[in-house]
């Protein structure tokens, strides 16, 4: 099992702020594609539907981080919670 860690992270934040990826999208296909082309061994078991899933909704999360907090793990959205 390959697990996605701060390597990862860093290289996506890398490729959105390049423009190489938009994190405006929400497409299945694209996003599947982002994860083929950008980040080997991480689009699961010899593209099973189940490994694909995975690999898409693990971008949407990162997009939907990026594009609510600016970060890609969700820290500074956590950070302002705990100062309430």
């Amino acid at each position: 099992m390959v697990y996605w860690g701060d390597v990862q992270n860093s290289r996506l934040l890398e490729l959105i702020e390049s423009g190489d990826i938009n994190p405006n999208t929400t497409d299945g296909n694209a996003l599947y594609n982002y994860t083929v082309n950008h980040f080997n061994g991480f689009q699961g078991e010899e593209g099973s539907a189940s490994g694909k899933a995975n690999a898409i909704a693990r971008l949407r999360k990162k997009f939907r981080n990026y594009l609510f907090d600016g970060t890609i793990k969700g820290t500074r959205k956590r950070a302002a919670a705990q100062g309430m």
